[in-house]
């Protein structure tokens, strides 16, 4: 599918409902919880007025997303990526606000980090271990590192920082569901997460729990 209908978008996407009748899809891990690059730049960073503009801007390998530079315009950025700006020396994370997509201005020295979801895990040879992250990277560690937990991963090393776990007392992020951008502390772990948000306990599936730091 090379186009996607504007009435057919995900509500996080900060666009209007009326315009164009197509707009592009989304290509990458993310699929459809993820937005365009091209749109991102677009709409959200303010980078151009139109989608040429930002091809050219493109083209010209001026943007990467946690570290690797990015030409094609689909490319599909989603929840805590980090998206570099190298002409403007700008660096910005990706974040949900009012329950759209939005950005946060970063240090160069905040970039090189990178908060990921462990959405899967295999055992390798020699105690070492893949770690599969939501946005479809993939690591080998010898951490001790469970499904749903976060990490903090160095973007130049490829490196564990530190782990985050999912557990009582965890600060988290709800990245999908009636409640998604929302942050609060969970409070009991059962098939859903009990999570204490704006004074009200509200229950959470796993897919929608991102462990953070406050």
């Amino acid at each position: 599918m090379t186009h996607l209908k504007r009435s057919a978008m995900p509500k996080t996407w900060p666009l209007p409902r009326k315009g164009t009748k197509y707009i592009i899809t989304p290509k990458g891990a993310y699929g459809m919880n993820g937005i365009p690059v091209a749109i991102f730049l677009k709409t959200v960073l303010k980078l151009a007025e139109s989608l040429n503009q930002i091809r050219e801007i493109l083209n010209e390998k001026q943007v990467s997303v946690n570290g690797k530079i990015v030409k094609e315009p689909k490319f599909s950025v989603g929840i805590f990526d980090i998206i570099t700006i190298s002409k403007l020396k700008k660096n910005y994370l990706v974040v949900i606000e009012n329950k759209k997509i939005a950005a946060k201005e970063i240090s160069a020295a905040d970039a090189k980090n990178k908060f990921c979801k462990i959405i899967g895990k295999k055992k390798l040879a020699k105690g070492k271990m893949q770690i599969n992250l939501y946005g479809g990277r993939n690591i080998l560690t010898d951490e001790k590192i469970g499904i749903n937990d976060s990490i903090i991963l160095n973007l130049e090393k490829n490196k564990v920082m530190k782990i985050l776990p999912l557990k009582e007392g965890s600060f988290v992020k709800i990245i999908g569901g009636k409640h998604i951008g929302a942050s609060g502390e969970v409070k009991k772990i059962e098939k859903r997460i009990l999570v204490k948000l704006e004074g009200k306990l509200a229950e959470v599936e796993k897919k929608n729990i991102f462990v953070f730091e406050r």
